[in-house]
């Protein structure tokens, strides 16, 4: 948490996500390939639970406490999805700590929505890819600015009073910095 603040104080230091997330996608999909995938329970298209609900949180108070923070973003190459004409998106959650991916989904049903964030937070810490770690409760999460306010704040809000993890969304200024240092986009469409 102390070096996300330091972040956030010191955009020249900022490190961009999308930089971070492909180089760390590379390199896990090198490293692990398709068998560690093949037997991974990915999460349902539609889901009954939501994230206000108390059991979800007694499920996620339940896990050990991770002394990492994770990392939520998402992107699009540019590929189009077939069937739905929509463009393909790529949501990651990264280890802040060591750069191990703890979960990946993509969706194909339009820009990525607060109902996609939720299940991102719920699934990287009850259901992590068998590469990306042990379920966890995470001590921090920093959201990628692109997210949006709209999408973000009752997530941000619901994390820190039913699960005492501290998350913020990363500031316009630090998404347009990082974008700006590693020709990147800073709303993701980076095709």
């Amino acid at each position: 948490f102390r070096r996300v603040k330091r972040l956030a104080k010191n955009p020249t230091q900022y490190v961009s996500l999308e930089k971070a997330m492909c180089k760390i996608v590379r390199k896990r999909c090198m490293e692990y390939g398709y068998d560690a995938m093949k037997n991974y329970e990915w999460p349902p298209v539609s889901v009954d639970w939501k994230l206000d609900d108390d059991a979800v949180w007694n499920e996620v108070k339940s896990l050990p406490l991770d002394r990492d923070g994770y990392i939520l973003s998402y992107t699009t190459m540019g590929q189009m999805d077939r069937e739905t004409g929509f463009l393909l998106w790529y949501f990651t959650v990264c280890s802040e700590r060591t750069g191990a991916i703890r979960l990946t989904l993509s969706t194909k049903h339009g820009r990525p929505t607060k109902r996609d964030l939720e299940i991102l937070v719920y699934w990287t810490m009850v259901h992590p890819m068998p590469s990306g770690g042990k379920p966890a409760r995470p001590i921090f999460m920093l959201l990628a600015n692109r997210w949006g306010e709209e999408n973000s704040r009752e997530i941000v809000h619901l994390l820190r009073d039913k699960a005492g993890i501290e998350c913020h969304l990363e500031s316009r200024e630090q998404a347009l910095f990082s974008s700006h240092q590693n020709n990147t986009d800073p709303d993701g469409y980076n095709f």
